[in-house]
């Protein structure tokens, strides 16, 4: 009979545990890998179906197997210093976890007990613990690698658990919060770190605040999602983003957004500010204004200066815009410096420039003020060989109480003194005072009705004559614009000539008049007028256009009439300023083009003989506040005699204007001033009405 070798060496395996008091059932069928080894020589004994399972062996190959022969990761020398430990009671069980590559790779949890017996027995227990390492070591790695990439992170990153207790925090939180950074341990609440650095003064929103701030920010930090941005005490400003996490704690980033806040800050200053200059413009004015008037203090008040330069379109239009451009900034200079700079400066439109000041100073002081910045204005600015010559005019306003509409209301008032400043002849510094406003409202009435009249046509050119007062015959006349409305009664051109130059209607009206008036030389050579002349007023800021002999010629072209008939009329003041150089540059180029130039309005009190030789004067008018009652008035007589004796030595002709009597008439005819102009020839008419007013005289004969 042929005996079966596994079956004998299962046998004698039985035989051996029962002998050494070891339940045979419970071995064989347990769950986890088990082992018997001698204790002394270390040679297996028994393993039960799981071990030999595992290893793919039965027990004629395992059996007398050390150990170490049985798994290559375990090393002898490990094992039998465990196992001596053991059997001296320094350990009653060892666990240790070894990894194998054979019979198949495996990560193994090993423990060895020690049975006492006749036969001293090492029973090990062996789990394969593959997948349980994989899924820690895995867990491992992800953990890893989440600290990692939360580490990496440019953003500040912080995780705190359902009691509002620190988990982690990043390395770039830590650098953001540097104040703090040592209380963020594992653990700290988020009031004891946020009281840490506030403590320490980091953050720069809770200065003066701080217990109000911290519970505000503690309200929101556990209200919900957060969104909100904050500044630290070092300049930098960061974004708060938080979310609750679903285990009840609190997850947020940092985000460091201080360049952003810069490029903010930089554009809001660039909205804010004049690029020529470097002022503030009218929108940034408009926001330091309203600031600046909340924060008034008792007797405080702000005083608004609205200044025009005057003649700088000259500056722009004889020397180009790089001189004006150079102007602007030497005038922000002068605005924004001097003994006692102003809150605010600003430049609000092409010449005009706002100056704001927070004063307790009087009415008078502050007129001082201005009238230095007015000097200080008026000096020539040297550009590329050149002098430009400006001036100002200054509306002045207060803000009395704090309000943004307040400071609003002043810049109006400001501007409408300024419009008074730069009408009155007398006075280029005007305070506000409530009754220009009516005036102002008034007037932007009549500037609509004037915009309305001029596309209707209801301005047009009289012409009053000037005549030979001894002969009788005309020699010339007058173009004075007047508005005859469609409806209502002509209103006087003193009333609207000011209106219309701050409405900037005055070049429309030029051209009317320039138009007109060649139209009308055309006529009176047609009627058979020899060599008939008009006189056209030219002011100041007319005669400082560079394109005013171009604009004339245009007409004189479109009519056929020769430089001869016109005369261009100017107010002596306007040759006389001498901060004009452009303007009498243009003065002369007219006078080189064939126009014969007047002096309107002669011996009101400026250096008339100067002019006089300064300029080819071909005519002077005689203002008619020397001519009114000339017959009664000794020293007019003296003054008047005097003027008319000078021109006709210098070879110029004079004319008497705004002569009303026979009386008046007569005594400037003993002066053997025979030309004259005035309601005692004729008063001013439409062109309809020259024919018959010539024939009426003889000047022309009917065909």
């Amino acid at each position: 009979m042929q005996t079966d070798p596994d079956q004998i060496a299962m046998m004698s395996a039985a035989q051996d545990l029962i002998s050494r008091d070891i339940v045979l059932r419970l071995f064989e069928d347990a769950v986890p890998q088990l082992y018997a080894f001698d204790a002394v020589t270390f040679k297996l004994i028994s393993a039960n179906n799981a071990a030999r399972r595992f290893l793919g062996k039965d027990m004629r190959h395992l059996r007398n197997r050390a150990p170490w022969d049985i798994w290559d990761g375990l090393a002898q020398s490990r094992v039998r210093s465990l196992c001596r430990r053991i059997r001296l009671r320094s350990l009653l069980r060892v666990s240790f976890p070894i990894g194998i590559e054979s019979p198949t790779s495996a990560v193994l949890a090993v423990s060895i007990d020690y049975q006492i017996s006749d036969k001293p027995t090492f029973v090990v227990s062996v789990r394969d613990v593959t997948k349980q390492s994989a899924i820690k070591r895995d867990a491992a790695v992800a953990k890893d690698r989440l600290t990692t990439a939360i580490n990496a992170l440019s953003d500040g990153f912080v995780l705190y658990d359902a009691d509002d207790r620190l988990t982690l925090c990043n390395d770039t939180y830590r650098q953001l919060y540097a104040t703090s950074a040592d209380a963020m341990v594992p653990g700290a609440t988020f009031e004891d770190i946020l009281r840490y650095g506030l403590d320490r003064g980091q953050y720069a929103q809770a200065t003066g605040c701080e217990e109000s701030w911290l519970q505000e920010r503690l309200a929101a930090h556990v209200a919900g999602d957060i969104d909100v941005e904050q500044q630290l005490s070092d300049g930098r400003w960061l974004r708060i983003v938080e979310r609750p996490t679903s285990d009840g704690g609190r997850v947020g980033l940092r985000v460091d957004i201080t360049a952003l806040k810069e490029q903010q800050s930089k554009l809001n200053k660039m909205l804010q500010t004049d690029d020529l200059t470097g002022l503030r413009n009218r929108f940034g004015l408009a926001n330091e204004m309203a600031a600046l008037s909340d924060g008034l203090k008792q007797k405080e008040r702000i005083a608004v200066l609205h200044i025009d330069l005057d003649r700088f379109k000259s500056v722009n239009d004889v020397f180009g815009h790089a001189a004006g451009d150079f102007v602007l900034r030497t005038c922000a200079d002068i605005l924004s410096g001097g003994p006692v700079p102003p809150r605010i400066a600003a430049r609000v439109g092409g010449d005009e420039f706002i100056s704001v000041l927070v004063t307790r100073k009087s009415r008078a002081e502050i007129l001082r003020y201005a009238a230095q910045i007015s000097k200080r204005l008026s000096d020539p600015i040297p550009f590329d060989g050149h002098q430009c010559n400006i001036g100002a005019s200054i509306g002045i306003a207060f803000v009395q109480k704090p309000g943004e509409q307040a400071a609003s209301d002043a810049l109006i008032a400001a501007d409408i003194a300024l419009n008074q400043a730069k009408r009155g002849a007398d006075q280029n510094i005007v305070i506000f005072e409530p009754k220009m406003r009516e005036a102002t409202v008034r007037n932007s009435g009549l500037a609509q009705q004037m915009q309305t009249g001029i596309q209707r046509g209801e301005f047009t050119p009289y012409f009053q004559p000037q005549v030979n007062a001894r002969s009788g015959h005309v020699k010339g006349f007058e173009a004075l614009i007047r508005w005859i409305p469609q409806e209502g009664k002509p209103t006087p051109a003193a009333e609207f000539l000011a209106v219309a130059q701050n409405a900037g209607l005055t070049e429309v009206l030029d051209e009317i008049v320039m138009d007109q008036s060649c139209l009308a030389v055309r006529k009176l050579i047609d009627w058979g007028v020899k060599d008939p002349c008009i006189s056209l007023n030219m002011s100041m800021l007319q005669v400082a256009d560079p394109n005013l002999v171009h604009r004339l010629g245009g007409y004189m072209k479109k009519h056929g009439v020769k430089h001869r008939h016109l005369r261009i009329e100017l107010l002596e003041s306007t040759l006389l300023d001498e901060r004009s150089s452009h303007i009498i540059e243009n003065v002369h180029r007219m006078i080189e083009a064939g126009f014969r130039v007047e002096l309107d309005d002669f011996g009101t009190g400026h250096a008339a003989i100067a002019t006089l030789r300064k300029f080819a004067v071909s005519q002077i008018k005689i203002d008619r506040s020397l001519v009114r009652h000339i017959d009664q008035d000794d020293e007019l007589q003296t003054i008047t005699g005097a003027i008319v004796d000078l021109a006709q030595s210098l070879g110029i002709s004079v004319l008497a204007e705004g002569v009303e009597t026979q009386a008046e008439q007569d005594m400037l005819l003993s002066f053997n001033c025979d030309a004259a102009q005035g309601y005692l020839h004729a008063k001013p008419m439409p062109l309809s009405e020259l024919k018959d007013y010539l024939i009426g005289r003889g000047d022309i004969r009917v065909h």
